[in-house]
């Protein structure tokens, strides 16, 4: 197989998944929402396929660290990540329309608030890392600080986590104390992006441990 049947098969297959994702989340609103979804859920609906897109791309990094079989898997990376990144930025569009009065003509006006601050610094590291996920970048960069460079998506990851918490606490609190309908979207979300931080956190622990064993002097049998 060429590269480019294999290249064609890795998206076919991402944006496949994306859509399996994308059609899980709107059945989910669908129930959340007595069967009518509005413009606003539609749009939480793509966003919540971009996250657990994204959130898959990182995923296979820390699972091929504690699973061999996920090694396999690891040539996904890119391409989920790229198409988690088309969603998130179909949503950021979306955005324009729904809430024009916040992300359009009105967005000088609440450029310094939490929620625009936050998601417009996410979408730019998003961003970023969709631009050098290519070889010619790789060889400018370098492999050292194009790993580097790729690592700032968890900080777009926890930005967006942080910005779900800032705009729906009270719509959480308030779904916690009735327990009336199955949780918000964005909480499922946040919890999901929170636990591959996490991991990748953890990961990043046994790491420096190992290699800060592998620095100590070995002690030498006593005779």
């Amino acid at each position: 197989m060429n590269n480019t049947s294999q290249t064609l098969r890795f998206w076919t297959k991402s944006l496949g998944l994306s859509l399996g994702v994308f059609i899980f989340w709107l059945a989910y609103v669908f129930i959340q929402e007595g069967f009518t979804v509005t413009a606003t859920s539609y749009s939480e609906v793509i966003a919540a396929t971009g996250a657990v897109m994204i959130g898959l791309s990182f995923a296979l990094s820390s699972l091929s660290y504690f699973f061999d079989f996920a090694d396999r898997q690891l040539v996904y990376r890119k391409y989920f990540g790229l198409v988690g990144y088309f969603y998130a930025l179909w949503y950021s569009v979306m955005l324009m329309f729904i809430f024009p009065q916040t992300y359009a003509f009105g967005l000088a006006e609440n450029l310094f608030t939490p929620n625009v601050l936050l998601g417009l610094g996410a979408m730019a590291i998003l961003t970023f890392m969709a631009l050098i996920s290519n070889g010619i970048a790789v060889k400018i960069i370098g492999p050292l600080w194009w790993r580097r460079c790729l690592r700032l998506g968890y900080l777009a990851y926890a930005m967006f986590v942080v910005r779900a918490i800032y705009i729906e606490w009270d719509i959480w609190t308030t779904w916690a104390a009735q327990l009336d309908n199955v949780p918000p979207l964005r909480l499922i979300i946040s919890i999901y992006a929170t636990l591959i931080i996490a991991v990748r956190v953890w990961m990043g622990i046994l790491q420096w441990a190992k290699k800060r064993a592998d620095q100590q002097p070995q002690m030498l049998p006593e005779v």
